[in-house]
């Protein structure tokens, strides 16, 4: 048992910024964030507003020793006589300092355009919250069709956001939706209620932009039987047991960017049918986002579906300019950075993931593609994976980190995947070390 009465503010971390080096420097707030459903700790998180290159001065009652920036690369400055830390950051980057590699000892660094912090247009729809703490009648907000709800830089939203049958509704600004105190005590438990922080139901066109999501009891958003989705420059953290990031259940043309995830279940996941969701999944796209999965997968696609002839098809994915900073999970049944696991019938084609860095020495799988049946949650297996491309993926950590290739049966089965340009700690990769496969799964093509 954990008690996460937690500040809103982290008492350990100050961060300012700057444009040059004779401006003035500006404070920014730096909120606390529970992480990790096993070992829950205090991380903080801080949003710079800006549209240019900016230094970054960082005080730390940690100090600076063991320090880390990640994705790693960078050189930090020695540590000034103020007893700062200073770096220099670029627009709508997103980086992690780490204390001695502590997962739980890390502060979270998001920058965002400066157009987020401006209120949108007077309307009559605009529904506004200013800085301070804001709690709804009820514990949860409901969106009509044509709102914009504004979270202006300061503002804390204690409430839930529903989209339920609507269309052209906007969310946006640099607030907080803040639903810590709602999470049970025991993190791992099933204790109810579990709430998205958004739930996006049978909806379209809707635009979310700039917000953190502060540890829901569940999704940090929901996705369900929607279209024409747009998602940028967020932030989520959670700690509860199906604490998943962005889950989206048959939906089609949805598209997230620049946005930083930090879950303790899967931080991006994508199914067909689900519960009172019923579809196909088409037509996304995940681009230049920071996944860090305490527990389960940084990428996980497929599991839940129709569960009967003749099945869904997920298709047309492109996921581009990840980088994965953990992937932490010792159930071999839901390992995998990046996993395309079809259950329910579902079959997966079309999927590509470029560009993506993966950081994390303990990883315990890197590539996971299996027609699955977990009884768990399929009554029938998936049906087959095809047509998938891995391009320029980089891996630093365990030069023998496995990978699953696994067929179901003779009739379900995995073919046609190709990788071009794998490199593990800078050497470029003739095979995928230590695969692990069966007779239902084509060897990738490697080249």
């Amino acid at each position: 048992m954990t008690d996460f009465a937690f500040p809103f503010i982290h008492p350990n971390y100050k961060v300012w910024f700057r444009r040059g080096a004779r401006s003035r420097w500006t404070e920014c707030t730096v909120i606390s964030a529970a992480v990790d459903m096993w070992h829950p700790r205090m991380v903080g998180h801080s949003v710079l507003s800006t549209d240019e290159a900016v230094e970054v001065k960082i005080i730390s009652k940690h100090g600076f020793a063991g320090v880390e920036l990640r994705p790693s690369g960078r050189r930090l400055s020695r540590q000034k006589a103020d007893g700062s830390l200073r770096l220099k950051l670029h627009p709508k980057e997103t980086v992690v300092l780490q204390w001695e590699r502590d997962p739980g000892r890390c502060l979270h660094l998001s920058l965002r355009p400066t157009r987020l912090a401006r209120a949108a247009a007077r309307s009559p729809r605009l529904l506004r919250f200013g800085p301070g703490v804001h709690e709804i009648e009820g514990g949860s907000l409901r969106l009509q069709s044509g709102q914009v709800l504004q979270l202006d830089e300061g503002a804390v939203l204690r409430a839930t956001v529903v989209c339920e049958d609507v269309k052209d509704v906007t969310i946006r600004g640099l607030g907080t939706i803040d639903l810590l105190a709602g999470c049970p005590v025991d993190p791992p438990s099933e204790q109810a209620p579990k709430q998205a922080a958004i739930s996006i139901l049978r909806s379209q066109h809707i635009r979310i932009e700039g917000i953190t999501i502060r540890n829901p009891s569940h999704y940090g958003i929901l996705l369900g039987q929607s279209r024409d989705i747009r998602i940028a420059h967020i932030s989520v953290f959670t700690h509860c047991r199906w604490g998943d990031g962005i889950d989206s259940m048959a939906c089609r043309d949805l598209r997230v960017e620049h946005c930083l995830v930090r879950t303790s279940d899967d931080c991006l996941a994508v199914y067909a049918d689900r519960g009172v969701f019923a579809g196909t999944a088409r037509g996304h796209i995940y681009r230049r986002c920071t996944l860090w999965a305490d527990v389960a997968h940084p990428v996980m696609i497929g599991v839940h579906g129709l569960q009967k002839a003749p099945g869904r098809i997920i298709e047309e994915l492109r996921f581009e300019h990840l980088t994965i900073l953990r992937h932490n999970e010792p159930g071999p049944m839901y390992q995998g950075c990046l996993a395309l696991n079809p259950g329910d019938m579902n079959t997966i084609r079309d999927c590509s993931f470029s560009d993506i860095l993966i950081e994390d020495p303990a990883a315990p799988r890197l590539l996971d593609l299996r027609v699955l049946f977990n009884p768990a949650y399929n009554p029938v297996p998936g049906q087959a994976i095809h047509d998938v491309l891995f391009r320029r993926i980089r891996y630093r950590g365990n030069p023998e980190i496995p990978s699953v290739f696994a067929g179901h049966d003779r009739h379900r089965r995995v073919w046609q995947i190709r990788i071009d340009d794998l490199r593990i700690n800078g050497q470029r990769q003739k095979s995928l070390p230590n695969l692990q496969t069966n007779p239902w799964a084509e060897a990738p093509v490697i080249t």
